[in-house]
């Protein structure tokens, strides 16, 4: 294809050369805007002459706010070297809390995060994130952090939701909204424990998981009961959590405040829910545990789902009679366990820092040994449970 560009006069006095460099590296990954900004100022700087934003603006046609992102982007990039000539050009004071520097270096680092430079108009809804929901740099970075990491999702849209989320629950620093994410964290494992125990394959409602907050917050209802509740729709042929409340809320009602009283009161079955009991708290405590472990390496997470996985896959292989295929799982289980042990370690975690921890390691808080025998440590459980 034959190119031939229109001539305007003299070149030696009107035309602008553009470096070879900037085309061939710089050019194809910029927004269209940036590439009008970096002419617009290198027309000028070969000229000898300087330019300010508001002429910029008018002269291409864009905000002044888009000339300082791109000439940001620029400076970024290492294209060019600038300095902004007055303090209050990357965003109005009435329509940004801050300063152009730290909007620079805000960017700088969700740039970091993305493994890749802000385009078209992301820099400038970022920006209205700050003055529209009073977000703080801090909170948006950490917000691509957090996406980045656990949702693999960092569209601008669906980042501007986890903002306004976590901004209308007043949540603007790093440090509640870690402990917003943990205490969901482990709420959202309960929803899922409780949710299996009924068969239900899909995710919670909204309204399905406020139900079972107020269980296990409102009420303090321990989870092995919530579980044996569940367990009695094993005959109904819809179950749901309607069901399951009046279900809850009339024993709740029977169930003395006392519990050496409550559990005293049940006969035969008192030692059975006593143990009950120890294990819930066991589980609880590892629980918990797992959300610490999870908020400060994330990656122990991914592994322990992956791991899930991998056991689920190698049983359903045992029961086929896939030896082979089997071993090359067990065999990819083991690297996976030695990479979450390295981990722990390096996150200064004993490696079975999320186990359950047993009252009796003989029996496990079952009341008998492996043979079946009864445990020596049911009497010390009886007298904590006044049985």
């Amino acid at each position: 294809m034959k190119f031939v560009p229109e001539e305007w006069g003299d070149p030696a006095l009107k035309d602008t050369h553009v470096s070879n460099v900037f085309i061939e590296r710089y050019m194809k990954d910029a927004p269209g805007e940036y590439v009008k900004v970096y002419l617009y100022f290198l027309m000028l700087y070969q000229r000898g002459e300087e330019g300010t934003l508001e002429e910029a603006a008018e002269d291409l046609g864009l905000t002044k706010q888009e000339v300082t992102h791109g000439l940001a982007y620029w400076d970024r990039a290492g294209a060019v070297k600038f300095s902004l000539p007055d303090p209050g050009s990357m965003a109005e004071k009435r329509d940004c809390p801050l300063e152009d520097q730290q909007l620079v270096e805000m960017f700088s680092l969700v740039e970091r995060v993305l493994g890749r430079p802000l385009g078209g108009t992301e820099p400038m809804e970022i920006v209205s994130w700050l003055s529209d929901y009073g977000a703080t740099p801090e909170m948006v970075v950490y917000a691509f952090a957090y996406s980045s990491k656990n949702k693999h999702n960092v569209n601008i849209k669906y980042m501007e939701a986890i903002i306004r989320d976590w901004t209308q629950k007043g949540l603007r620093h790093p440090d509640q909204i870690e402990e917003y994410l943990a205490k969901k964290d482990l709420s959202n494992q309960k929803h899922r424990r409780i949710f299996r125990a009924l068969g239900f394959l899909r995710n919670p409602t909204e309204a399905e998981r406020e139900m079972m907050d107020y269980w296990l917050e409102g009420l303090g209802i321990p989870m092995e009961d919530i579980l044996e509740a569940c367990g009695k729709t094993t005959g109904i042929s819809n179950p749901n959590l309607n069901y399951i409340n009046q279900v809850l809320l009339n024993r709740k009602n029977q169930r003395p405040q006392d519990e050496k009283a409550y559990f005293g009161a049940n006969g035969q079955n008192a030692l059975e829910d006593a143990y009950a009991a120890l294990r819930e708290k066991g589980k609880q405590g590892a629980d918990e545990r797992k959300g610490e472990v999870y908020r400060k390496a994330p990656r122990i997470k991914i592994l322990d789902e992956e791991m899930a996985g991998l056991h689920r896959g190698a049983t359903r292989l045992a029961l086929e009679g896939g030896s082979s295929e089997k071993e090359a799982l067990m065999a990819l289980l083991k690297k996976k366990k030695e990479e979450r042990a390295y981990l722990m370690t390096e996150s200064g975690f004993p490696p079975d820092y999320t186990d359950i921890r047993y009252e009796c390691a003989l029996c496990k808080d079952t009341g008998k040994t492996r043979e079946g025998a009864p445990c020596t440590c049911q009497e010390a459980v009886k007298e904590h449970f006044g049985i």
